[in-house]
């Protein structure tokens, strides 16, 4: 008799996790369109916001010597206004994608967006705020940037990251990602 109560409840366990799985990836199916899209909205308004001048987008752009998609901004007439390269690197609890924007002739990060990120809430979570996302701004893209723990922003050398307090995995995961952005704007488009 024990061994009936154990079939039943592994078949009932097992029909359960069958009904759970196909449920998810019906509602996962149904929603994917606006997943994609709305990672596509960020990307863009990031885009937009780290080429602040533009008044045209092209891209993404994706060749054959570049690593990571990129965007080129126009102004209305035809010139170059700017570029954003959307870049990646490994943080604490996984991947961090982060959107760097630069000038016209690719020297110098007009701003970064962090648009995918999966970090600790409280902690890593505040590579997306201003506080840290500004230090970026005006900074060279020729010479790369390092992590410095234990100093505020503000007294951050020229290619120095102030690292947040408790989360310097983090902080380094964005300054990877812009470094590598930084080597890709000054290949593709140093003038």
């Amino acid at each position: 008799m024990k061994k009936e109560v154990t079939y039943k409840a592994v078949i009932s366990v097992t029909l359960t996790a069958l009904v759970a799985g196909f449920l998810l990836s019906f509602v996962y199916s149904s929603f994917e369109k606006d997943i994609l899209a709305n990672n596509e909205k960020t990307v863009l308004n990031g885009v937009k916001a780290v080429i602040p001048n533009a008044d045209n987008i092209e891209g993404p752009i994706s060749e054959e010597n570049a690593t990571y998609p990129y965007y080129i901004g126009k102004k209305a007439d035809g010139s170059v206004a700017g570029y954003a390269i959307l870049s990646s690197a490994g943080g604490y609890n996984g991947q961090n994608k982060i959107l760097v924007g630069f000038s016209d002739d690719a020297t110098i990060i007009t701003g970064i967006v962090v648009t995918e990120q999966a970090e600790t809430p409280g902690l890593g979570a505040k590579i997306v705020e201003p506080s840290f996302r500004n230090q970026f701004t005006n900074k060279s893209s020729i010479v790369p940037l390092t992590v410095v723990k234990g100093i505020k922003p503000e007294e951050a050398l020229d290619a120095q990251i102030a690292a947040i307090s408790g989360a310097t995995i983090s902080s380094t995961s964005v300054v990877t990602a812009v470094n590598s952005a930084n080597e890709q704007a000054v290949n593709l488009f140093l003038q």
